[in-house]
């Protein structure tokens, strides 16, 4: 996914890909988020 992002996006991408994988399973980014 975003390896090369800095940790605040693979801290935010756990939370949020457990509450809605089928909304984004590739991004895993919140659309509130972003």
């Amino acid at each position: 996914m975003y390896q090369s992002d800095p940790p605040k996006s693979p801290k935010e991408t756990l939370p949020t890909m457990s509450d809605l994988p089928s909304e984004f399973p590739e991004l895993g980014i919140d659309p509130n988020t972003n």
